[in-house]
């Protein structure tokens, strides 16, 4: 129009002349006007978005017919080139446009003006299933920049604008007379196609929707949790599973409203919003695995139809391998499409089985079917009523609760069955109590007449068997000592032919290949002395296994006695390291560095064979090229306390305890594959304490061992 004004005003001013140079000349200041001011504006013109008003106050207002919509399929543009001239003409009217897949973004573009005559705030709602994180951007005042707003249901809490909710809004401010063009950025991460539907909404009417929601919900919660504790107390009470089922599918479903409705992002995920979808998940596909068994054991398909019970256990085992299933999708891809139809198809299967087993339930006439069928029809009858309302407006943000209303028909068609089976079982336990009762009443009557007769015969007999069983105590005395005696004999027996059969036969076997290799006239006099040592190592380990058998064979019988005297302990440290250096093929270093006026009140023969196992254990346990050393300290007024320590493997912390224990027969082999037989070491424990002293190991596994023992400095008032 402005360009035909001002072609009519130019117009004007042409005078009638015939001059043909002159109209030349106005036809191409014509031709120059159009070129530089009329195009631009038709161009803009063109680029001027579809405009809604607002000219009356309204609950909502749905925007479709003025929505235009912008696919970026590679996600490739911003803002600030979306906003541009040159992309206005790429907008298609949402109503047009072709249907939306999961892998776009979109722009969407909506043009509002305020012909109201105040100032109104708008809650502008993009649509219901959207599960996208979106963007939305308005001209400021200053050089002309673009505010982002964020929404969406995997936005966190401290992102959005509008808390509420598990969708698409934004709060949109518009002054009297305003217009607001807002771009608005959708994008799907969950493999979700979004369902895109503007509304917008006045401020007061959407929170009275939330308020509404909140109230609707907390009572449905309220009662679900409530319903759910009692049943839980009552299972407690009762000690029956089922009633822990049907307390779990309480909960189960209460879990599942507070993942659907937004609850929980609004507060326990806030944070980390796709949290929600594997609660959502989870409590979904448990809830009806706690349905399978409530099932099961509320209609007793155990007892009426076996073989389909049988079916119904392997379906649920099925099931909680198919639960991690959809959460490692959802953890890999976090595609809930496919997660949804994991879902569907595993809930068809438990309907189908449900019917199937419900329809061989009602051949046999069970009592409690009737209200588990009634519980089913009024979900059912919730569930279809809701999803026709979402098929009528799926634009609208607040949920129905029909569904709601099924399932709390649905529980109380389920209690109301709970509180007849219960009912049904009292009656039938008292029957049959009853019945019980008037059996034992007349069983305790034919036992008290039997229990007279009885009484007599046994107190006839009481006095006759108590004689007997004077002399059978006596002669049982006897024969528990005798027993214990040859028990601890034949132990002795077995343990000696143990050791002469296995222990002592490998040193005698050693000696016998020792002296064939001596009787080779081949050898040379370095291999004599070298066969020597060996033959007399093997000859003094022969004697150590003989002397351990013949004081462990005389502590057995009892038949050792202890004779105190005064004991130079450096000389038979002495002695005894003497012996060893005389066979030591291991090259091991041997210290004595016990004080020569070291005396100790106690058996002689006793401490030379403990100070000779001791080492002996040592000279085993270490390495080739050691160090074993004997010491005296006196740091007690009345005991002596000697070591022996040795830089050997030592001993791990956990076999300490059984280095002294005859019962765990622990010995190991040493460090050139000597064998022991454990005698030695509870020898040594035996004579410690038969001359009052203590003995123990300090070791440190990987750097050698300490065996210490005590030993009174003089006669002990004991």
């Amino acid at each position: 129009m402005l360009v035909l004004l001002h072609l009519k005003n130019l117009f004007k001013t042409l005078p009638t002349i015939t001059n043909t140079f002159f109209i030349a000349q106005r036809i191409a200041c014509v031709w120059v006007f159009l070129v530089s001011f009329g195009l631009p504006q038709l161009t803009q013109a063109q680029a001027v978005p579809l405009l809604f008003k607002i000219d009356q106050f309204k609950q909502s207002y749905l925007l479709d017919s003025t929505t235009q919509i912008l696919e970026d399929s590679l996600n490739l543009f911003t803002i600030e080139q979306t906003s541009n001239v040159d992309f206005q003409t790429k907008f298609k009217a949402l109503s047009s446009a072709p249907p939306t897949n999961a892998r776009s973004v979109y722009w969407l573009r909506i043009s509002l003006h305020n012909n109201l005559p105040r100032d109104t705030e708008w809650i502008l709602h993009v649509g219901y299933t959207n599960r996208a994180t979106l963007y939305v951007s308005s001209p400021r005042k200053k050089n002309n920049q673009w505010q982002p707003q964020y929404s969406g249901k995997f936005v966190t809490q401290n992102q959005k604008q509008i808390k509420e909710g598990r969708h698409s809004q934004f709060g949109i401010f518009l002054p009297k007379g305003a217009t607001r063009i807002c771009y608005i950025k959708i994008h799907s991460i969950d493999a979700r196609m979004p369902k895109i539907a503007p509304k917008l909404y006045s401020y007061y009417h959407w929170h009275q929707h939330i308020a509404h929601r909140n109230l609707i919900q907390g009572f449905f919660q309220g009662f679900l949790w409530l319903l759910a504790i009692y049943y839980t107390f009552v299972y407690f009470v009762m000690k029956d599973k089922l009633y822990l089922y049907y307390s779990g599918y309480i909960i189960g479903i209460a879990i599942y409203f507070l993942a659907i409705s937004g609850l929980l992002i609004e507060n326990i995920f806030s944070k980390a919003p796709i949290l929600n979808e594997f609660a959502w998940y989870f409590s979904a596909q448990l809830t009806m695995i706690i349905y399978l068994q409530l099932f099961r054991k509320f209609l007793l398909t155990q007892t009426f139809t076996p073989w389909w019970d049988q079916i119904l256990v392997w379906w649920i085992k099925a099931r909680l391998i198919l639960l991690p299933a959809g959460c490692i999708t959802m953890l890999v891809s976090f595609n809930l499409t496919r997660t949804n139809w994991l879902i569907i198809s595993s809930v068809l299967t438990d309907i189908l089985l449900t019917i199937l087993v419900l329809g061989q339930l009602y051949k046999h006439r069970t009592r409690f079917t009737n209200f588990f069928v009634a519980g089913m029809l009024f979900f059912m009858m919730g569930t279809g009523i809701t999803i026709g309302w979402f098929i009528q407006d799926t634009s609208s943000p607040v949920q129905p609760h029909f569904i709601q209303i099924g399932i709390c028909l649905q529980l109380f068609s389920y209690a109301i069955g709970l509180g007849v089976r219960f009912r049904h079982n009292e009656i039938q336990k008292r029957y049959h109590q009853k019945i019980l009762i008037a059996e034992l009443q007349t069983h305790q009557e034919i036992a008290r007449q039997i229990n007279t007769e009885l009484e007599n015969k046994v107190e006839k007999r009481t006095k006759e068997v108590a004689s007997k069983n004077t002399r059978l105590e006596a002669q049982n005395k006897v024969l528990v000592t005798q027993k214990d005696r040859l028990e601890a004999l034949n132990s002795i027996k077995a343990k000696l032919f143990s050791i002469i059969s296995h222990d002592l036969r490998s040193p005698i076997n050693s000696i016998q290949g020792v002296l064939h290799l001596m009787n080779s006239d081949d050898l040379s006099s370095q291999e004599v002395k070298s066969l020597s040592n060996k033959l007399n190592n093997q000859v003094q380990i022969t004697q150590n296994l003989l002397d351990n058998l013949l004081y462990w064979s005389k502590l057995q019988m009892q038949g050792i006695n202890v004779n105190y005297t005064k004991v130079n302990l450096f000389q038979l440290a002495e002695n005894t390291l003497h012996l060893f250096d005389t066979s030591n093929s291991k090259k091991l270093k041997l210290h004595n560095v016990v004080q020569e006026d070291a005396y100790a009140w106690a058996d002689a023969n006793m401490v030379a064979l403990i100070i000779r196992n001791l080492i002996a254990n040592a000279v085993k346990f270490t390495p080739y090229g050691g160090s074993i050393t004997v010491k005296v300290c006196s740091n007690d007024q009345d005991y002596l306390k000697v070591s022996i320590n040795d830089t050997g493997v030592g001993i791990a912390a956990d076999n300490i305890p059984l280095i002294f224990d005859q019962a765990a027969h622990f010995s190991t082999p040493g460090t050139a594959q000597e064998k022991g037989t454990g005698l030695g070491l509870m020898l040594c424990q035996e004579f410690v304490e038969k001359n009052h002293g203590k003995i123990w190991v300090e070791s440190t596994l990987g750097e050698g061992s300490s065996f210490i023992f005590t030993l009174p400095k003089r006669p002990l008032n004991i």
